[in-house]
């Protein structure tokens, strides 16, 4: 059942680029209307009690993952034109902020943090598609370790 979900959350992901080119640093509020599809709970080694994968239905033809996890601001998961996602955390302000860049070039999925300019800048981790890796699976180890190292 978890493989029928990730295959569900790859095609909605591939289908939609937030941006033409690389995807903004800020992010503004999602709309009022946006409705949340619970996709399922994942262990992402990331607080207590793992997370919850949803996705964030902004109109008919908008969707994006949105990832919840306890005592840990929320995230957005967005298309980027690298064969990748960037992921942007809420802030306590309003809106959201990118953090983390993937990448993937000839079969490898390379994430990035991203810094105040908006630029990759830090290359964390690698995962190779011949190891069975996708980009969501690359994208939520990103996740993994972005948050495991603030916790450092």
């Amino acid at each position: 059942m978890k493989n029928i979900y990730i295959i569900i959350l790859l095609i909605v992901f591939g289908g939609y680029s937030y941006s033409q080119s690389q995807n903004p640093k800020f992010l503004g509020d999602l709309p009022l209307s946006t409705g949340y599809e619970h996709v399922g709970h994942k262990d992402l080694y990331v607080g207590n009690k793992g997370s919850e994968l949803f996705f964030a239905n902004i109109d008919d033809s908008t969707s994006l993952g949105y990832i919840k996890t306890e005592n840990f601001p929320d995230c957005l998961l967005a298309v980027n034109k690298f064969g990748g996602n960037d992921i942007y955390k809420k802030l306590k302000s309003g809106g959201f902020q990118r953090i983390i860049h993937v990448k993937k070039i000839d079969g490898t999925f390379k994430v990035f943090y991203v810094d105040n300019n908006n630029e990759s800048y830090n290359l964390v981790l690698t995962a190779e598609e011949k190891d069975g890796h996708t980009t969501f699976s690359a994208t939520l180890l990103g996740y993994t370790f972005y948050w495991n190292n603030l916790l450092k």
